[in-house]
C-alpha cells in the first residue's frame, strides 16, 4: 500500500502540467492525505490543505481484440413437433403461415393440390387435380322420337340486326380524256357507280381553273394553264374499300390568225414567226399583235390629235427611239411619263394608253415604228410575215375604202421618237404616191392615232 501511495504521489508530482486536467485527454487529480495515506478525487484542480497532488495519467490508446473463445457446447434438442396429418382447404392458394409440417391443402376454385408442406421448404408448387379431357365416346343409339307437343305462342320479333359492310366501290366516268384550248370551258366528266355506294371522291391534282367536287365526283370549269397530255386519277371510297379511274386532260395554246378577234377584243394583224420581246419593260415574250376594233363594243374612231404636249424637248429615255416590233408599250410609257402632271388632253401617246377595249384590259398603247409598219401592210392586204419589207401603196385594199375602218387622207402617228427631237415618225395611210411610207414629222402635227395591244 505504502508503495502504491509512492508511485502515485511520484507520478503526480512529474505530471504537473499546464493543462486542464479531470479530462480524458489530460489525467485527472487525485489528493493522498499523509497521515492517513487516504487517497481521494475532489473533481477541481485543487487539493485540500494538508494532502498531496497525485495526477493521474490521460487514457491510452485502446488495445487491439483479443482472440475468439471456443465455441460452447452443443444445446438439448427441442420438443417435437405435431405431425402432420390435417388437409386443409380454401378459393386460395396457401400461405406459409398456414398448417404444419406434413399438411395438405386443395384450392377448391381451380382444383389444386398443395403439400405436404415441407418443414424448411414451406407449401410446394400445386398439381391440378383435374386430368386432361379424354377423348370423345362414340355417339349412343339414337332413341325413339317424342311425341309432338302443343304448338306455342309465337314469340316477339327479335330486335334488327347491324347492318352489314357495303360492297366495294365500283365506278366508270363519262369521258376518260379530253382535249381543249386554253382558257375555253372544259367538258370534264360525271360518275357512274357500278358498286356499292360511294361516300367520297378525291382527285390526284385539280387543273389550273378548273374544279372538283368532293361529293358527286365531277370535274368541270375552264382551264387556264397551257399542258400536253396529263393523266389525273380519281379515287372513290367507302368504308369497304376504294376503286381508281383515270382521266386524261390535255390543253393547246389559242391558235390566232390575221384577222380574227383577240383576247382585247381587236381585230389580230400579225403573227410573228418567232415569239417577240414585249410589255412595259421587253420581259415579256408575244406572238401576236391585235387592233382597236372600229365596230361594236366599245368602238374605236382614228381621230387626230398631236403626238405629246412638249413638242420641242426630247424625251429623256434613250429609248424612246425604240422600232422594233413590241417596243410601242415602253415607248408610248416614255411619252405619258414626260407629260405628267401637265395637260395630257388631246395627246397620241395618253390617249392610247387610256384605251380599255371591249374586254376592258389596260395594255393598250401606240404602236412603235415597225408594229406601224405591220398595221399598214395589213391595211393593204400586204404579206405580213415579213418585218422588214415597207409597206408600200399597192395591194388589195389600196382603193380609199378605208380597210378596218383606217383613214386614206392622212397620216399615221407611231410612238417612235426620231433623231431630231422635236419630230415623231408617221406613216402614209393615203392613197398617193408615196402611201406607205415613214417619215418624221413635227410632234404637234394632228394626226390618226389607232391603239394596239400585244399578247
Amino acid at each position: 500500500m505504502i508503495l502504491l501511495i509512492l508511485i502515485l504521489t511520484l507520478a503526480g508530482f512529474g505530471a504537473q502540467a499546464t493543462e486542464q486536467i479531470n479530462t480524458k485527454s489530460n489525467g485527472y487529480l487525485l489528493c493522498v492525505n499523509a497521515i492517513t495515506k487516504v487517497v481521494t478525487f475532489p473533481g477541481k484542480s485543487v487539493c485540500p490543505k494538508g494532502t498531496k497532488k497525485l495526477v493521474l495519467g490521460a487514457q491510452g490508446v485502446a488495445g487491439t481484440n483479443g482472440l475468439t473463445g471456443p465455441a460452447g457446447l452443443p444445446g438439448k434438442d427441442g420438443i417435437n413437433g405435431k405431425d402432420g396429418k390435417t388437409l386443409w382447404n380454401g378459393n386460395v392458394d396457401p400461405v406459409n403461415a398456414l398448417g404444419s409440417p406434413g399438411d395438405m391443402f386443395i384450392n377448391t376454385i381451380t382444383n389444386t393440390l398443395f403439400g405436404p408442406k415441407g418443414v424448411d421448404t414451406g407449401w410446394p408448387l400445386g398439381v391440378s387435380l383435374v386430368g386432361p379431357r379424354g377423348a370423345t365416346g362414340p355417339a349412343g343409339a339414337t332413341g325413339p322420337a317424342g311425341a309432338t307437343g302443343p304448338a306455342g305462342a309465337t314469340g316477339p320479333a327479335g330486335a334488327t340486326g347491324s347492318v352489314g359492310a357495303p360492297a366495294a366501290p365500283a365506278f366508270t366516268l363519262s369521258s376518260s380524256a379530253e382535249t381543249r384550248t386554253v382558257n375555253t370551258a372544259a367538258t370534264g366528266f360525271s360518275i357512274q357507280s357500278t358498286g356499292g355506294p360511294i361516300t367520297s371522291f378525291a382527285i390526284s391534282a385539280t387543273p389550273p381553273g378548273m374544279s372538283f367536287n368532293t361529293s358527286t365526283g365531277t370535274l368541270n370549269g375552264t382551264p387556264t394553264s397551257i399542258s400536253s397530255a396529263t393523266a389525273y386519277t380519281v379515287t372513290a371510297s367507302n368504308a369497304t374499300g376504294t376503286a381508281f379511274q383515270t382521266f386524261t386532260l390535255t390543253v393547246t395554246s389559242l391558235v390566232y390568225t390575221v384577222g380574227s378577234t383577240g383576247p382585247g377584243g381587236g381585230k389580230v394583224f400579225y403573227v410573228a414567226l418567232t415569239p417577240f420581246a414585249c410589255g412595259p419593260t421587253l420581259a415579256a415574250t408575244c406572238s401576236f399583235l391585235e387592233a382597236a376594233p372600229t365596230t361594236g363594243a366599245s368602238n374605236w374612231t382614228d381621230d387626230e390629235y398631236a403626238w405629246s404636249g412638249n413638242t420641242n424637248t426630247p424625251i429623256g429615255d434613250a429609248d424612246v427611239r425604240r422600232t422594233a416590233v413590241g417596243t410601242g408599250y415602253a415607248n408610248t410609257l416614255a411619252i405619258v411619263n414626260q407629260e405628267a402632271g401637265g395637260d395630257t388632253s388631246g395627246r397620241a401617246g395618253t390617249i392610247a394608253r387610256a384605251y380599255r377595249g371591249p374586254n376592258s384590259l389596260s395594255d393598250w398603247y401606240l404602236p412603235s415604228q415597225g408594229e406601224l409598219n405591220q398595221m399598214c401592210k395589213w391595211q393593204r392586204g400586204q404579206a405580213w410575215t415579213s418585218d422588214a419589207t415597207l409597206c408600200n401603196n399597192t395591194g388589195a385594199n389600196n382603193s380609199g375604202s378605208g380597210a378596218e375602218g383606217f383613214k386614206t387622207d392622212t397620216f399615221y402617228w407611231s410612238s417612235t421618237q426620231s433623231n431630231i427631237d422635236s419630230q415623231a415618225v408617221v406613216q402614209d395611210f393615203t392613197n398617193g404616191l408615196f402611201a406607205g411610207a415613214q417619215r418624221n414629222y413635227f410632234k404637234a402635227n394632228l394626226y390618226a392615232v389607232r391603239p394596239i395591244r400585244a399578247f
